[in-house]
């Protein structure tokens, strides 16, 4: 029983050790990714600062890979149309791609949304960007299931356009940050 209780000890302090090595692999990995996307600075080996876009990042509890999007698309000469493209865009909705039952009902909103939507309409962002439309211009959606992915779409639309209104502002592009604020407004 000793020599039994030795070796399961042993066994165990590996493989407790073989977990701190994976785990810091990982975690050194995630940091040079952060590091290397400007949302961290690194300075010496055991100092880590957020950037300001960082912040922004990590307050609107964002995915790292659609603010990147955001931050490497938006510019100073962009108009509402594609800001709203830049929303459907997002990795965000990468989980959102049209049911078959719902192509009558997207089409039927896609003839009345104001702003033309510029997508395959077998696509996530043809349906995104219908949806924040309809949302905005309080189109009644007939189907159900479009009602509740509109509901969550919207969510992350305003956080995205908010998003969006924070990086204009702080790269201090007065018309594109007019827009967005207008832009979430609109959808708040």
């Amino acid at each position: 029983r000793l020599l039994s209780k030795k070796l399961k000890q042993k066994n165990n302090s590996y493989m407790k050790k073989v977990i701190f090595i994976i785990k810091s692999f990982f975690i050194s990995q995630s940091l040079n990714e952060l590091s290397s996307s400007g949302l961290i600075n690194i300075r010496r080996r055991n100092f880590i600062s957020t950037t300001i876009y960082g912040n922004v990042c990590a307050f609107y509890h964002i995915d790292c890979k659609t603010f990147l999007e955001i931050i490497s698309k938006i510019s100073p000469i962009q108009n509402l149309c594609q800001l709203l493209e830049l929303i459907s865009l997002s990795s965000e909705f990468s989980s959102f791609s049209p049911r078959k039952n719902e192509n009558y009902e997207l089409d039927r909103l896609a003839n009345i949304v104001p702003i033309p939507v510029k997508f395959s309409k077998k696509t996530k962002d043809f349906k995104v960007n219908v949806l924040v439309q309809s949302y905005i211009e309080i189109i009644f959606i007939k189907s159900e299931s479009l009602q509740i992915d509109c509901s969550y779409i919207c969510k992350k639309a305003l956080k995205i356009s908010r998003i969006m209104f924070e990086i204009s502002l702080l790269k201090k592009w007065a018309n594109v940050t007019q827009l967005c604020i207008n832009l979430y407004l609109a959808i708040k």
